[in-house]
């Protein structure tokens, strides 16, 4: 698979929780769904960097801050990982075979289309749910408060991002819908939103 510097610079930069919806989107285009035993699992976020520590993943794009920022290139490798331990390579074997390849080769090994790369990124970089702003743990919440006092109900506020520029907070202690049934309204409204927000004959998105 070639894809052109034009191609890549289009698609969307994700989060490392963003990569990991975006490997498993991608998974059953590629094959790779239904493998045996431990080659099936899916690498959570701590995997990916030990990935990295190990030079099976490349470093992050750039910093958001203190996000690290991933690119369609990281999607690649980690599939070409995946084809790999499909035919019962070990991963410090497979960070040998990978290591110092160029991207072109690292593609011809992941067998992926362009357009399934495409949408796997846009939909991780596009759900809401995968947009949440990391929470305090419980522990940092009780120190947090004084002696002899409850946490803080604010504390359990979590931000989704819906679209650009758009933030809806939702107290997380008295909402009863999970995550996921979050984005997913989340989504419907931030649909509307923008919609209604479009001057007419106008394209969503704004492309020109």
């Amino acid at each position: 698979m070639k894809t052109s510097s034009k191609t890549r610079r289009a698609h969307p930069e994700i989060r490392l929780r963003q990569l990991v919806a975006a490997l498993r989107a991608a998974l059953p285009a590629a094959g790779l769904e239904d493998l045996p035993g431990r080659v099936r699992d899916l690498p959570d976020e701590r995997t990916l960097r030990f990935y990295t520590t190990l030079g099976l993943l490349a470093p992050p794009l750039r910093f958001d801050g203190r996000r690290a920022m991933y690119g369609v290139k990281h999607l690649v490798q980690l599939l070409a990982v995946k084809r790999l331990q499909s035919r019962g390579m070990p991963v410090r074997e497979i960070r040998d075979v990978l290591r110092n390849l160029p991207p072109a080769r690292v593609s011809d090994i992941a067998r992926i289309d362009s357009g399934v790369l495409r949408k796997a990124m846009e939909s991780a970089a596009g759900d809401p749910a995968l947009n949440l702003w990391p929470r305090k743990r419980s522990s940092d919440r009780e120190a947090s408060s004084g002696p002899g006092e409850a946490p803080s109900r604010r504390k359990s506020v979590r931000a989704y991002r819906a679209g650009p520029g758009l933030y809806v907070t939702v107290d997380a202690s008295s909402c009863a819908l999970s995550a996921s049934e979050i984005g997913r309204k989340l989504s419907a409204f931030a649909k509307d939103f923008f919609s209604a927000r479009q001057p007419a004959g106008a394209t969503p998105g704004g492309g020109a």
